[in-house]
């Protein structure tokens, strides 16, 4: 099967990179094909006159060193930067900036990510003005003097809108203003922004780069060598790097990268059409839909959509509370009521089996959201779904016929008709390659 039908062409020797870049077995005595695991702190130097690649762990590490690598190979660019986590490598992108200068947001970003830009990067004396960056000339008409960048998450988190990054990256070339996209939810392998004119990418490795949910890590690539620079010093002297036993497990997990995306592909299509045909659900949001607002643009700059999706039931909050509840497979966690009561800040039941995830927001009372996100989840209540495993989406679709079949109680149903059924509308949509 050759490339999803319209999308960019797939990055090439991607899962070669992946296995091998950085990882040549005759680097070591021991002619291992695996990258050893370097625990310790300090290092042995032998000549104290001379040049010194590790001294302390906190500095230079060969494992996380490895990592790195890979990380600016396969997002196509010269540096890689690892953080302690996604969070951290966020905080990192503030030290670019000093105190009264300005930088631009998109208006619908992730709680946290809003957080650090509204509020922390305040008591730094930095202003931040969270727009529609899907609209180009909203973001010309923000743009100040002082204005040094601007940040994007695409796809958005949640409803999943598309910036068209190339322009925004021309706008801001045009007016030296740096550009940094959140990639988290695309990976490089479906989307790489530094080709795009984007001068910084960061990713949560904790999700899709990794893939196994047992690390927390992020990540920051760029080409040019002065952001390196300023990047590794904020990295190194405010001590934001992950252990090295972490980066191996993110050096494992890669490897399969490519492998998991494909699939995510596959299998978030197959729910969207399914839903998408289903009179309790009221909308879809998945780019890779061609009812996407923004389809157009995604195709162009993306290789493919990856396991995460929005969609609204019709009705409101009880029914969205209802259609999670009468699904089989998953349970709400031990204690969720108790931490609803306790953030009242930010309402949220979460249902969770490996690495899929089903997540409902009652975003009106999550007061680190924006007025103009307020507004907008006032008005319609969400589930995401959030990393669809890849042997899972014949259950998953399943579970959501049972709930629209009766959504007071749960029936039998046949899996092998509904996997039948699938593979139908598997025939009708864009595929990955067949491995």
């Amino acid at each position: 099967m050759g490339e999803k039908a319209g999308f960019l062409p797939f990055p090439k020797s991607f899962e070669t990179i992946c296995m091998h870049h950085g990882q040549d077995p005759t680097q070591w005595k021991s002619k291992a094909v695996i990258p050893h695991i370097v625990p310790s702190t300090i290092f042995e130097i032998d000549d104290p006159t001379g040049p010194k690649e590790y001294i302390y762990s906190r500095v230079g590490n060969p494992t996380r060193s490895i990592l790195e690598s890979v990380l600016a190979a396969i997002n196509k660019g010269r540096f890689g930067l690892c953080f302690s986590s996604g969070m951290s490598a966020l905080t990192a992108i503030l030290g670019l900036l000093k105190k009264d200068e300005h930088l631009i947001c998109c208006e619908e970003i992730s709680g946290d990510s809003h957080e650090v830009f509204k509020n922390i990067a305040t008591n730094y004396g930095i202003c931040t003005t969270f727009v529609d960056v899907t609209d180009i000339n909203i973001v010309c008409k923000a743009i100040q003097p002082n204005t040094k960048l601007i940040w994007v998450e695409n796809p958005s988190n949640a409803t999943l809108k598309i910036t068209d990054i190339c322009s925004i990256s021309k706008l801001a070339k045009e007016n030296e203003i740096l550009v940094g996209v959140d990639n988290t939810f695309l990976t490089p392998y479906l989307q790489r922004p530094l080709e795009l004119g984007a001068d910084i990418v960061m990713h949560s490795l904790t999700k899709y780069m990794n893939g196994h949910s047992d690390i927390i890590m992020g990540s920051l690539c760029v080409e040019r060598q002065d952001l390196h620079k300023q990047l590794s010093l904020i990295q190194v002297v405010m001590g934001l790097v992950p252990s090295p036993i972490d980066c191996y497990q993110v050096i494992r997990g890669l490897k399969t990268l490519g492998l998991r995306m494909d699939q995510h592909h596959i299998n978030s299509i197959i729910i969207a059409k399914f839903l998408d045909r289903n009179s309790v659900v009221e909308k879809v949001v998945h780019p890779g839909l061609r009812t996407h607002a923004n389809y157009n643009v995604f195709k162009q700059q993306a290789s493919g959509h990856s396991g995460i999706l929005s969609f609204y039931i019709k009705g409101g909050l009880h029914e969205s509370v209802e259609f999670i509840k009468c699904l089989p497979l998953r349970k709400l966690p031990e204690g969720s009521k108790a931490q609803c009561k306790y953030r009242k800040d930010m309402l949220f039941n979460y249902i969770k089996h490996h690495s899929s995830v089903i997540l409902f927001a009652v975003p009106t009372l999550n007061k680190k959201l924006n007025e103009l996100q307020n507004e907008l989840r006032e008005k319609d209540n969400y589930i995401l779904i959030k990393k669809l495993d890849e042997k899972i989406s014949n259950d998953l679709g399943a579970e959501a016929e049972q709930f629209i079949d009766n959504p007071n109680g749960h029936t039998e149903k046949n899996l092998n008709n509904m996997a039948e059924r699938n593979n139908q509308i598997l025939e009708e949509i864009p595929q990955g390659r067949i491995r």
